[in-house]
């Protein structure tokens, strides 16, 4: 009776052993599979991940200009840092790339279309976005490539331009208001009237043309009078705040609404 054991162990074993060979070789293919589908679903994501990255650096951006004077452009986002970001990640992996991924920014308009993948909205005067990349995904491993080319166009919501516009047409128009009722009142009382008469119908003016477009603006300013001489010099200090209600940008995760941009210039004058 043991022999009879013995014998079916022995036979089972040279089942096992007599296998094997065709297993491994279909779990290699299994594997190999694994590892295409692996490379190919990281190639697909490109696209998305570029825009998610695009869409964090705009907002960041956004949330550390918040409430100053708004003189800067905004920076696009870093195509060589977003790659960078995901070779370590790729490292891991056992991947590498070779390509780029490169961004650029422009001012959008009301009636253009933007990627859903970013999450954004066209207005007119917001921040634009186009995406361009082209990267070839390798796996180091099995000597696999997925290549992937993309283009992309989206637009944040929040329309820093048209408040930045506005904001340099204020102090265009202002210093010309100044400048102008000198010009023609040679008496100080007159002049000083005039430029708020002129300021009084200015600042409506504007509001009613932003109304539609959720921007409210406030302009306050006051004067100094400094002598000089024979006679003084007049300074006209401004202050400006336009405000977008409609803007968002994502910060730690939420979304974070209305976005202020607030300047202060000043115009002098000498009477002398």
């Amino acid at each position: 009776m043991k022999e009879i054991y013995l014998l079916i162990i022995a036979l089972m074993l040279s089942s096992v052993i007599l296998s094997a060979p065709e297993r491994d070789g279909d779990w290699i293919l299994h594997r190999g599979e694994l590892r295409m589908w692996e490379l190919h679903a990281e190639a697909d994501s490109l696209k998305v991940r570029s825009l998610i990255f695009a869409r964090y650096s705009i907002d960041s951006w956004l949330y550390d200009v918040n409430g100053s004077a708004c003189y800067a452009d905004p920076s696009p986002p870093n195509g060589s840092a977003f790659l960078d970001m995901l070779s370590e990640d790729w490292a891991m992996k056992g991947f590498s790339y070779r390509g780029y991924v490169s961004y650029s920014i422009f001012r959008s308009k009301g009636q253009q279309k933007t990627d859903p993948l970013f999450g954004g909205s066209c207005r007119e005067g917001g921040i634009g976005l186009k995406v361009a990349g082209k990267v070839d995904l390798i796996d180091n491993l099995l000597r696999m490539e997925a290549d992937r080319n993309f283009r992309s166009q989206a637009c944040q919501p929040t329309a820093y331009f048209l408040l930045r516009d506005i904001l340099s047409y204020l102090e265009s128009e202002t210093s010309r208001i100044v400048r102008r009722s000198f010009l023609l009142n040679k008496n100080l009382s007159d002049a000083l009237d005039d430029i708020e008469s002129n300021l009084r119908q200015l600042v409506p003016k504007i509001r009613a043309e932003l109304l539609s477009e959720g921007i409210d603006l406030r302009l306050y300013y006051y004067t100094k009078f400094i002598p000089r001489g024979k006679g003084e010099e007049i300074s006209f200090v401004f202050n400006a705040i336009v405000r977008d209600d409609l803007a968002e940008y994502i910060h730690f995760g939420k979304i974070l609404r209305k976005f202020y941009c607030i300047r202060k210039w000043e115009i002098k004058v000498d009477t002398s």
